[in-house]
Parts: structure tokens; C-alpha cells; sequence
């Protein structure tokens, strides 16, 4: 039979296939097919969840620097001085801490670690020392000690894994408000701080002078927080001493107060009356150093609309003339949307960055020590050994790895009563953070390891 096709106007409509009609069993067995039949696949499935980043972390804590007693309990106080550290500064408050180690049991120590920065409000306790990444810092472009928004919380999730123990969190914002002290304990499984009990109380500043009645006056701003881990106390190297010690060269303008488990106390006095300045300006990637995949996520997220000033506004370090280069060697338009910029294209803008000349990163986003400040500091901590001679420090011009800027800073101590039968001592920081572990690893110590020191007179 021949087909018949039917034309109205211009449109054209063929007849509707007939209906075939399956027999019932067939139909049966084919809707048990696809509904019916559990695989593997289908348990697999079931089996998979969300892992709060909390619970990851307590399974996997020697990722954070939980990995034995001594270092786990370094990296504990270390966490809680870089927040407070950070926080004064950011206050404009000329730091004094105070570390206080309490033996508890073997193996078990108390770590309370005070300062006298602009505290922290009640709602944002149990979140600031409650949950993994959380933070002010992290993308901000900023230099600073910590970003990530794990280091304290993760100290006392440690803390409370290994010992059980609820942490205390003492905190007052001004002569206003009443100071508050709350106890919690981290959930894991959600990802936040349990707040169990919180009081008000009246907090003596007992580093104060107390006055004709010995009595000492209040303390008005200022946090304490107070937890118990699994650790090991030692004066050898590593040790939180040497932690201090090095912290305190990196800080001159900080006043730490450190007492140990055995009632001793060592006091790093301030030699600097002046906090260092904040960066002016949060760190743009630099062209020499942005990866591909991130330079089209940054434009395809552009508020601007022309590449020109994407590259101007979005970018470090790029002005008209870069600018210019860049876009005809990659052949683009300088008023093409950012948006729409294809694979091919950002790899071109790649290839261009690195044969054009861009400027160095400012240095308004990185906060240098200065060669003033380090040599203050050394002084501080090493006149003790009484040098023969201390170098000029030096601070190098602002450079760039992958897209961040940086800067190397350098000073040296020699002779005196340093010990002659020992290896050179190499402090290394980063961020005036004292880095005490992978020494080998460090670009830090294969540079040095790498200069011809007999060339100075010095053994190599």
C-alpha cells in the first residue's frame, strides 16, 4: 500500500504510525526490568554520605600537626598564639600574651593561652573555636599568620578526642561589657561548637600592678581559652620554648610570658613600640604566576566587562603598557567580554603573560619585618650568648611563585658564646611564623646548604 501524505498550507503532516499492541506478559516483563532489579550499583549508593569536614579532620589529624605527643602539643600553642597574635593586630593593640602549661596526668597537660586583644562577642565564640574552617581571613588577599579557619578549633578538637575534656573560653570586648566564660565542646559530626555553660564573672588582670590593697584592677578586653590534650612536654629541640623563643624574634613588638609545667616562667619583654603595619591591599594573582584553569575561572566571574579592565582591575601589576602587549600577542580586543573568553583564548593571554615585561608585585600586600626590627629582635632573644657580630639584615624586593607575591627577609648572628661544636642553626619563618619541622624540605635551607660559606672564612 502506498503512503498518503496530506498538505495544508504550508505545513506537512503524515498519519500516525498504527498502534502495535504487546502482549500483557510481555509488557510485565519489561517494566521488571527496569524498576525491579537491584544491582550492586543500587547498594553502593546507599552506603555513600557527606563526610562533615570536622569528622574528617578527628579521623585525620596528623594532617593538621596531630601526629605524636610532642609535636601535637607544639602545634597546639601554636595555633593559639598565631589567633591572638593576629587579633590584636588587627585591633591595633600592642600584643602581651601569656602560655600557661599545667601537667594532669602523664602524658596530659592543660594549655591556657591568654592575650589582651579586643575579644570575641557570645554568639561568635562557639563558632570561632568550634568549627573547622571558619574565618575572616581566608581569600582576603591579606597576608596574615592564619587563613584557613581550622588552627584553634582543630587544637581542641584534638584536645577533646584524646582527653575527653570540655574547653573554657574566657572573653571580655570593653569596660562596658561584663566579661563571659563559656565551656563547650565541638560536634563533629555538624561541624560546631555545644555550648554548655556560660557565666559572667569579674576578670583581675593579674599582670597588672595591684593597688595599696593588693588588689588587682579588672581586666577589660582580652581572651583566654583553656583546653587539655594528649601531649608531651621537653626542652629539648623541638619544644615550645624554642617555638616561643623564635616567635618572639619575628614579634618584636610582642610581650610573651611563658610558664611551664614546672612553675617556671620566662618572660620575651617588647623591644618595639610599634605594631607592624596591616597590608594595605589584599593580593591580586600576578600574571607571571596565574594557572590556567584559574585565569578563566576569574574571568568568567568578572564584575568587569571589557578584558582591558579585567586584566587592569583583576590582576597585579598589569598597566597600559602590559596591558596592551599582552592583549596583541594573544589577539584579543581589549573591549571583549571577559566573560566570553574561550580555553584557547586564556591560553593565548598564558603564552603572552610570560613573554611580556610586568612590573613586580606592590609591596603594599606584604607586611616585611624590616632589617631594623630583626636585628631588635635577635638581640632580644640571643644576647644571652653574647655574638661577636651581628649581620645587617637584609630585605629583598618583592618577587612572585605562582601567582603570590613574596619576599625574602635575612639576618645572622656569629661568635660569642654561641656553641662552636654544634651545627649551623637555622631559624626559618614564614608569615613571622616559626616553621620547626621539615627542615629538609624547605627551599629555606637547601639555598643556604647551597652557598660556598668558605668563601666567607666559614666551615661549610
Amino acid at each position: 500500500m502506498g503512503q498518503t501524505i496530506f498538505e495544508f498550507g504550508t505545513e506537512t503532516v503524515e498519519p500516525e504510525e498504527p498502534q502495535v499492541e504487546h502482549p500483557k506478559s510481555e509488557k510485565k516483563e519489561a517494566k521488571k526490568k527496569v524498576t525491579n532489579k537491584k544491582t550492586k550499583a543500587h547498594q553502593l549508593a546507599k552506603e555513600q554520605r557527606d563526610i562533615p569536614v570536622s569528622e574528617f579532620f578527628e579521623q585525620n589529624r596528623h594532617i593538621l600537626g596531630f601526629d605524636n605527643p610532642t609535636h601535637s602539643l607544639i602545634t597546639a600553642v601554636k595555633e593559639g598564639v598565631d589567633n591572638s597574635l593576629d587579633a590584636c593586630e588587627q585591633a591595633g593593640i600592642l600584643p602581651e600574651l601569656k602560655i600557661e602549661l599545667e601537667s594532669l596526668a602523664k602524658d596530659e597537660l592543660s594549655i591556657a593561652i591568654e592575650d589582651n586583644g579586643p575579644g570575641i562577642i557570645e554568639q561568635n565564640v562557639p563558632n570561632v573555636f568550634g568549627r573547622l574552617l571558619y574565618g575572616s581571613r581566608f581569600g582576603s588577599g591579606k597576608q596574615s599568620r592564619g587563613q584557613q579557619g581550622i588552627g584553634i578549633s582543630a587544637a581542641i578538637m584534638y584536645g577533646q578526642l584524646t582527653t575527653g575534656r570540655s574547653a573554657t573560653i574566657s572573653t571580655r570586648i570593653s569596660e562596658e561589657h561584663l566579661a563571659m566564660r563559656i565551656t563547650m565542646k565541638l560536634d563533629t559530626r555538624n561541624n560546631r561548637g555545644n555550648i554548655e555553660r556560660t557565666e559572667d564573672f569579674v576578670w583581675k588582670d593579674e599582670g597588672a600592678e595591684p593597688d595599696e590593697d593588693g588588689i588587682y584592677p579588672e581586666k577589660y578586653h582580652g581572651t583566654r581559652v583553656e583546653f587539655a590534650i594528649k601531649g608531651r612536654y621537653r626542652e629539648a629541640r623541638p619544644s615550645v620554648l624554642e617555638y616561643l623563643k623564635s616567635t618572639a624574634i619575628v614579634n618584636p613588638h610582642a610581650k610573651i610570658i611563658f610558664t611551664n609545667p614546672e612553675k617556671n616562667t620566662t618572660v620575651f619583654e617588647r623591644v618595639s613600640q610599634e605594631n607592624p603595619k596591616l597590608p594595605s591591599e589584599g593580593v591580586k594573582p600576578h600574571p607571571h604566576g596565574v594557572e590556567l584553569g584559574q585565569l578563566i575561572r576569574m574571568a568568567h566571574h568578572s564584575s568587569e566587562h571589557q578584558m582591558a579592565r579585567f586584566l587592569r582591575n583583576d590582576l597585579s601589576s598589569m598597566g597600559s603598557k602590559s596591558i596592551s602587549g599582552v592583549l596583541k600577542k594573544a589577539r584579543l580586543s581589549s573591549i571583549v567580554r571577559p566573560q566570553d573568553i574561550t580555553r584557547i583564548e586564556a591560553k593565548g593571554m598564558i603564552e603572552a603573560f610570560k613573554t611580556t615585561s610586568i612590573r613586580t608585585p606592590t609591596s603594599g600586600v606584604l607586611v616585611p619585618i624590616g632589617p631594623k626590627l630583626i636585628k631588635l629582635g635577635l638581640k632580644q632573644v640571643l644576647d644571652e650568648y653574647r655574638p661577636d657580630f651581628y649581620t645587617l639584615p637584609i630585605s629583598r624586593t618583592p618577587s612572585v611563585f605562582s601567582g603570590t607575591p613574596f619576599l625574602v627577609e635575612v639576618g645572622m648572628v656569629y661568635g660569642g658564646n654561641l656553641p662552636k661544636d654544634q651545627p649551623v642553626q637555622i631559624l626559618r619563618f614564614a608569615n613571622r611564623v616559626p616553621l620547626l619541622y621539615q627542615a629538609g624540605g624547605c627551599a629555606i635551607t637547601k639555598a643556604i646548604q647551597g652557598i660556598n660559606w668558605r668563601q666567607y672564612g666559614l666551615e661549610q
